[in-house]
């Protein structure tokens, strides 16, 4: 007999008198004195899984208040000596006697689901209850099933898909917890999507064609010296347009295309002509090869607003959906989508775009005279968790299977830049706005690393000019005409020259 089995069983005694001697040798043990914080806690959970929940092992223990408790068979053999999870985690049942009349309630895991739990109920147990077996539940993205492990089994064990999860708690608190710059959160509108639906339907920007890509770019030939910060909004103020939610619909490139088309037609006309442009009119209405709320391409929508014009987001309200385009191309409908007279509401064209070098000078130099410019980068699933700091990528999956890997491009305005001097660093930043909605991100706009093509938001900048020599005489005077920046009517100009 050994000495560790004899020094337990006496531990067992001393602990079995203490618990019945207040009240009699045919008392029935009684709850332990455990607080709500004990009920909650991981106890067998921290050791070692199966290795600790089945058989006989004295090593099994946690400390607890002074002394031990166990996480194998053994204690089960009294219940006097087990962890208070013991039950739930190891056996999947309920704990004998009715015990615990507090319900334990546990923290939803984001990404990786209960484990799998066995017991001699038919029953399995996930996040504080029980379900019988057919029942599911809904983990994040992911689906768990209660099923038979053997139909002539009493066990039962959770079955679950194992998709990669747009939000996950892991991923939240490696960022956090690490010196990246930025900070992370777990945003509910995203939770229960997988990272592969995110990609699809809060993305939604093709990568150019080649032919695209290949386009000269614009590049400054004076280095002009430029503010340490600078922001749109505080250069035209109410001129720059403002966040937009793109919803569960893949269409960032027609909504940045058409903010940038409203700012550039605000800056451009001086003010005259304030007006949102409707991202529904491109979603609706470009067709080609862009499959709408599965993304699209932006020279195609700059190509579409050259050609036929956008109207604006009174006449065609923003649905984040594929209807039928109503708006004829070549000619004016009588009533808007909206309902309302159209003449109220005419189209806007733009001149062709323009690429941007990948110059940090030559781009800073665009938005300080000209207004915001469009961007498409690469997201990374770390993205999608930004809060607030200067975002610069951090892996958190280089371990995981290739599910979480997955990428995908976006299209973004670039407004203006600046310098972070948080924790004694100095990190310059591009100021960005996103199409995620206000909740998200610092009011919907985010910082990104300026100067190294932080996920190549450097690599493929464009912009273009509103089609505006007609209006120019509609709008203002000779004279109003004239007050305009001489680089400004070039611009207009030269975009009408190229048409």
């Amino acid at each position: 007999m050994s000495v560790g089995f004899v020094f337990r069983c006496l531990a067992m005694f001393l602990l079995l008198v203490l618990v019945l001697y207040p009240f009699g040798c045919d008392s029935l043990p009684r709850q332990p004195d455990w607080s709500e914080e004990d009920l909650a806690r991981k106890w067998c959970q921290i050791r070692r899984g199966e290795q600790c929940c089945r058989g006989r092992n004295d090593e099994c223990t946690v400390p607890m208040h002074g002394t031990l408790c166990y996480c194998d068979d053994f204690c089960n053999s009294t219940a006097l000596d087990c962890c208070p999870d013991f039950w739930s985690f190891c056996m999947g049942t309920r704990p004998p006697w009715g015990f615990f009349t507090t319900t334990t309630t546990t923290t939803p895991r984001i990404d990786i689901p209960d484990e799998p739990g066995s017991g001699d109920i038919n029953q399995c147990y996930k996040n504080g209850r029980f379900y019988d077996v057919g029942e599911s539940v809904k983990d994040n993205c992911n689906e768990c099933i209660c099923q038979d492990d053997h139909p002539f089994s009493d066990h039962v064990s959770w079955s679950c898909t194992r998709h990669a999860c747009l939000m996950r708690r892991d991923m939240v608190e490696t960022i956090n917890y690490g010196q990246y710059g930025w900070r992370a959160s777990n945003y509910s509108f995203l939770h229960g999507l997988t990272l592969a639906d995110g990609i699809k339907y809060r993305l939604g920007t093709f990568q150019p064609s080649n032919q695209v890509f290949s386009m000269s770019a614009l590049k400054s030939h004076h280095e002009d010296s430029l503010p340490e910060s600078f922001d749109s909004r505080q250069r035209w103020p109410g001129l720059i347009s403002d966040i937009r939610d793109q919803g569960d619909c893949g269409s960032s490139w027609a909504l940045s295309t058409a903010a940038i088309a409203s700012d550039r037609l605000a800056i451009g006309s001086n003010g005259r002509i304030v007006k949102t442009l409707s991202p529904q009119h491109l979603l609706s209405c470009v067709g080609g090869s862009n499959n709408s709320c599965e993304g699209g391409n932006i020279d195609q929508a700059w190509g579409f607003l050259r050609r036929y014009g956008g109207v604006t987001e009174d006449c065609y309200p923003y649905q984040a959906r594929t209807d039928q385009c109503t708006i004829p191309k070549l000619s004016s409908p009588d009533i808007c989508p909206s309902g309302r007279v159209f003449k109220e509401h005419m189209k806007f064209k733009m001149t062709p775009p323009y690429r941007i070098r990948n110059d940090e000078h030559t781009i800073k130099k665009q938005i300080y005279e000209n207004g915001p410019v469009q961007a498409i980068f690469n997201v990374k699933e770390d993205f999608f968790v930004y809060r607030s700091g200067v975002y610069r990528h951090v892996n958190t999956v280089t371990n995981l299977p290739q599910s979480y890997h997955q990428t995908g491009s976006h299209s973004v305005r670039i407004i203006g830049w600046g310098v972070d001097y948080s924790n004694g660093f100095r990190t310059k930043y591009w100021l960005c706005a996103n199409s995620w909605g206000p909740n998200w991100g610092e009011k919907g706009y985010f910082r990104i690393l300026r100067g190294q093509n932080e996920c190549d938001i450097e690599s493929f900048v464009i912009s273009a000019w509103p089609h505006l020599p007609q209006r120019l005489h509609r709008y203002q005077s000779k004279r109003k005409r004239r007050s305009l920046d001489e680089n400004t009517v070039k611009e207009i100009l030269f975009g009408t020259r190229n048409k």
